[in-house]
């Protein structure tokens, strides 16, 4: 009976996956061009065909433009932040034509290579080696480069972080211009010149003038960037910006009108990455963050999971939940996400479905599936933990004779391989999972269980204060989840970055502890809180502790500080804040000292110094300090 069941599942699984082959095989001779696909198309009816499902015909390439990374021509380019230093170094050579002796493909031979899934557009290029040692860069002449050497020069130095200390920077405007100028470079140039100044140190020195006549290229000739180019000449504006406070609002006021007239070809998960990038800059304006967040909410469906978490939060900003139909919408997409059997990385279910609880827009349905999944896949919380293995047929049914039942726990498909119709004979695109599904099976390190634990904490208090009805209604099994993360403690490792920032607090526990004030880190649910008595469950912070940060984070971790003290409050906390301005418009460490104490003395904290504490008892003293140690090892 279990080999019969086997044996009907194994053919259905071998009849769908032929279908889809001929499925593929077919759309990809569509989209072939007719010297590929064959004769049967003519050359005129070729050239005004309409597109298939709207995107399998792209439209034709400008002059120059090359193989781009969007999908247009062969595989991704290969920029400088994709070598290391030990791999082989391969040129790009953009837009470069085919020679004219180079022979066509018959077409027997192509239509072999398409069903072997070998066929490639594009030869493959042959590997060269670096140019120059990592040590030869600080001294450098770039006066003696090629342009491609040039240009990889450049963008090696920003992978290495390397600062003043190197000529690069300095003598770069001089060797372009001996290159024959700005107008010379290619998009493939201009675009790795322009992310190499973008991912530079800070201290490295910025020519202004280089990058103003670097974006003016880009705008001269904006058709001949693909998509990916477009994108990272945007976001590596953005990171300027950001970084070393370049604004250029004509600029940004072309980029962004380039970006919402490429909504047809422009992918969603590329215009997620452009409003990360520039979203936040005032130049930039509500209406283009408007515009394009609309446009990806047309076609949610075509983002993936991890991509979609992050786009949840901008449609919010954006108030698109408002509007009617959106919020239906999302949780469509998602719950069909999550019904797919192949979205089985429970970290991955974890931390994309976060941002739908914690903006109230995933439904108590979705809810409930969403806890229930992560809890049959065992989510890891714990160093060494193991997620549930995937689900297949083969490893729920019973095992075959010579089969051990031992044997089969190991290896699901023990004792089938001498079948003609094994999982092996029929290889496709679930035969192998891709590497990060094959990590997500592996035992969990201590990084990924504290990240884990510290999602699911978040959550659990997130709907036991904000939304308790919706707590009671789910089931046991989503319940039990819950628990489980609550009594559990969280002890991050030390590559673990919980908010806040060290810069955040640095000052102001310099001063407390200046001041005699004893005050420490201590780890309570999901929240560090840096300046903290947990014995009287005291916490002192900034009133504003967001407007420490760069402007395209304040909006998010103000909402997570008004969060994170109002989760402290219901759970027993004092939340002490500190004037934020009023202290900042104090000068000399005398006057915020005194300032600190003011405060102290305002919010009876007095208990919490060391001379106030000895002069009463001296048994308070050691218990303090018992007490500082043990928070200091987040016990």
């Amino acid at each position: 009976m279990a080999a019969s069941s086997l044996l009907t599942a194994a053919s259905r699984r071998s009849f769908g996956w032929a279908l889809r082959c001929c499925w593929a095989h077919q759309r990809r001779l569509l989209s072939a061009p007719p010297e590929q696909a064959g004769s049967w198309r003519s050359s005129s009816s070729s050239s005004s065909r309409k597109p298939i499902r709207g995107g399998d015909a792209l439209p034709p390439q400008s002059e120059g433009m090359g193989d781009g990374a969007d999908g247009r021509g062969g595989g991704p380019e290969i920029l400088f932040e994709d070598i290391l230093p030990d791999q082989p170094f391969s040129w790009q050579d953009e837009g470069t034509p085919k020679a004219a002796g180079d022979a066509q493909e018959p077409q027997e031979d192509w239509e072999d290579a398409v069903l072997a899934g070998v066929y490639s557009r594009k030869k493959p290029q042959q590997k060269k080696a670096a140019p120059l040692a990592d040590e030869a860069l600080l001294e450098v002449d770039l006066s003696k480069l090629q342009r491609d050497e040039l240009i990889w020069a450049v963008g090696r130095a920003a992978t290495l972080r390397l600062g003043k200390e190197t000529r690069i920077w300095r003598d770069l405007p001089s060797a372009i211009a001996a290159q024959g100028g700005e107008a010379e470079l290619s998009p493939s140039d201009v675009c790795r010149l322009l992310q190499a100044l973008a991912y530079a140190p800070s201290e490295a020195p910025l020519d202004k003038a280089l990058l103003r006549r670097l974006l003016k290229a880009f705008a001269l000739r904006p058709r001949e960037y693909s998509d990916e180019r477009l994108m990272r000449v945007v976001y590596a504006y953005g990171k300027l910006a950001a970084k070393r406070g370049v604004r250029m609002p004509r600029f940004i006021d072309f980029a962004t009108s380039e970006v919402v007239e490429r909504d047809l070809t422009l992918k969603g998960w590329r215009k997620v990455r452009i409003l990360e990038a520039i979203g936040s800059l005032p130049e930039a304006g509500p209406e283009f963050r408007s515009i394009l967040v609309g446009q990806v909410v047309k076609n949610m469906k075509e983002l993936d999971a991890e991509c979609l978490g992050r786009f949840v939060p901008m449609l919010v900003e954006a108030k698109f939940h408002e509007r009617p139909g959106v919020v239906n919408a999302l949780n469509g997409v998602y719950k069909r996400k999550l019904k797919h059997v192949n979205f089985d990385d429970p970290d991955l279910i974890l931390h994309s479905g976060l941002p739908l609880l914690l903006y109230d827009l995933m439904k108590t349905s979705l809810l409930t599936k969403w806890l229930e999944r992560l809890q049959q896949l065992q989510l890891p919380l714990t160093t060494g933990a193991m997620p549930r293995k995937p689900f297949t047929e083969a490893s729920e049914a019973a095992p075959l004779e010579g089969a051990s039942p031992e044997t089969v726990e190991q290896d699901p498909m023990a004792g089938l391989s001498d079948m003609p119709w094994a999982a092996s004979e029929f290889p496709g695109p679930s035969a192998k999972a891709p590497q990060a599904r094959q990590k997500s099976l592996l035992p969990a390190d201590a990084l990924r269980a504290a990240k884990n634990l510290e999602a699911l904490k978040l959550a659990e208090l997130c709907l036991r204060h904000e939304r308790p009805s919706t707590l009671q209604s789910l089931s046991p099994r989503a319940s039990r989840l819950l628990a489980t993360a609550r009594q559990m403690s969280l002890e991050p490792p030390e590559d673990l970055q919980l908010p806040e920032l060290p810069h955040v607090f640095g000052e102001l526990g310099r001063l407390f502890r200046a001041s005699g004030v004893l005050l420490h880190p201590t780890v309570y649910g999901p929240y560090l809180l840096e300046l903290s008595d947990p014995l009287g469950r005291v916490v002192v912070e900034w009133d504003t502790n967001w407007s420490l940060y760069p402007p395209w984070r304040r909006v998010r971790h103000e909402q997570y500080v008004k969060r994170k003290h109002k989760h402290l409050k219901a759970e027993g906390w004092k939340v002490h804040c500190v004037p934020q301005a009023e202290f900042a418009a104090l000068t000399g460490k005398e006057a915020k000292i005194s300032f600190l104490l003011d405060f102290v003395s305002k919010h009876r904290l007095e208990y919490l110094r060391l001379e106030a504490a000895s002069r009463k008892d001296p048994v308070v003293v050691v218990v303090v300090i018992v007490a500082v140690v043990s928070c200091c090892c987040y016990s």
